[in-house]
């Protein structure tokens, strides 16, 4: 089977998966989610607790890639140009954000990014 079919039809794989016709995705094919301003409008992100100004617990939800119930984000400095994913602000190197912490596997929202000033502004345990 080829690799076109595990993104253009998700239910076939799986299903082939199912019967013993497929093999798994490798692990390093599996793509990290490319935020944009745009794709910001599909994920629902809820702020769980904040542990003082330096991490929180985020759940994150992209119905095209990922789902992090409890997942740690800690706050720092951005190293490269990217969008907020709560607001869709520009973010810039050497902004203050809060970003997923580091762990292996390596999340797929591994490059998400939030602006520090916008994490505590937010109100806990609402929707965005």
């Amino acid at each position: 089977m080829s690799e076109a079919m595990h993104v253009d039809r998700p239910w076939a794989y799986v299903t082939s998966l199912l019967s013993g016709n497929a093999q798994p995705l490798p692990v390093a094919s599996q793509s990290r989610t490319k935020l944009t301003a745009a794709s910001r409008l599909r994920i629902k992100i809820t702020v769980l607790e904040r542990h003082g100004p330096l991490s929180a617990v985020v759940s994150w939800s992209d119905s095209t890639a990922c789902c992090y119930w409890e997942q740690l984000w800690r706050r720092g400095r951005a190293r490269k140009r990217g969008f907020c994913a709560l607001t869709g602000t520009p973010i810039v190197a050497g902004d203050e954000v809060f970003r997923p912490r580091l762990i292996a596997p390596t999340p797929a929202n591994i490059d998400a990014m939030i602006l520090a000033s916008v994490m505590e502004a937010m109100p806990l345990g609402e929707l965005a």
